[in-house]
């Protein structure tokens, strides 16, 4: 690689690399007051919070990428011509298509990157979070219902159950509150219920009996 490649990348990396920090920290914020939460309210260890932080970072590196190439191209460049400095390799001799030379070899590591990530690291990390999302909701919903008590673990519902059986599957005498619809509050009471886990669409359902 030749002086002015590893020049023109060296003013091409550290702006892309801090656009890609600073635009996925500003995707990441959004879903992080909800891993916080689960922390806080639900009691879901840390670590594996911060596994499901790493499983949505590819959905986001898919959009974050391009734009960082596009801001690293506008600072790099930005700045050479504002120092004047691709007057001075024009009048050197250099031509405005071997400046692009650099340009294209990173445009096509990034977009090579972006493309494994779409075809390989997404689909496989959408379904890890969903893997991990429903062994969370399983263990919740094992652990999170006791006996004679309004278990308020279960967002807009509350459930109270009179007996539960010791493989926590079995719900005697079971009192559900729905509470998705302030203005309309459903009350459900059933003689029996069961916690029934779905490995296939990834689902916990309460069937009441």
């Amino acid at each position: 690689m030749k002086i002015l490649d590893r020049y023109l990348l060296k003013e091409l990396v550290p702006p892309f690399l801090i656009g890609l920090f600073v635009f996925t920290f500003l995707l990441v914020i959004d879903k992080i007051f909800d891993l916080v939460d689960l922390i806080i309210n639900k009691g879901v260890p840390v670590h594996l919070v911060l596994l499901l932080l790493t499983y949505i970072l590819p959905a986001f590196l898919v959009l974050t990428i391009p734009i960082g190439f596009l801001l690293a191209i506008l600072v790099a460049f930005g700045r050479l011509s504002g120092d004047m400095e691709i007057v001075a390799l024009k009048a050197s001799g250099v031509s405005p298509l071997r400046l692009l030379r650099p340009v294209l070899v990173f445009a096509t590591a990034t977009a090579l990157v972006t493309a494994w990530l779409m075809m390989e690291a997404v689909p496989r990390s959408n379904y890890a979070f969903k893997s991990l999302i429903y062994d969370i909701l399983r263990t919740q919903a094992a652990v999170g219902i006791k006996e004679r008590v309004f278990n308020d673990a279960f967002g807009s519902f509350i459930i109270y159950v009179d007996e539960l059986a010791p493989d926590q599957i079995a719900l005697q005498h079971v009192f559900v509150s729905d509470e998705r619809k302030p203005d309309e509050l459903r009350v459900i009471t059933a003689r029996e219920g069961r916690l029934l886990n779905d490995d296939v669409n990834h689902r916990v359902t309460l069937r009441l009996l």
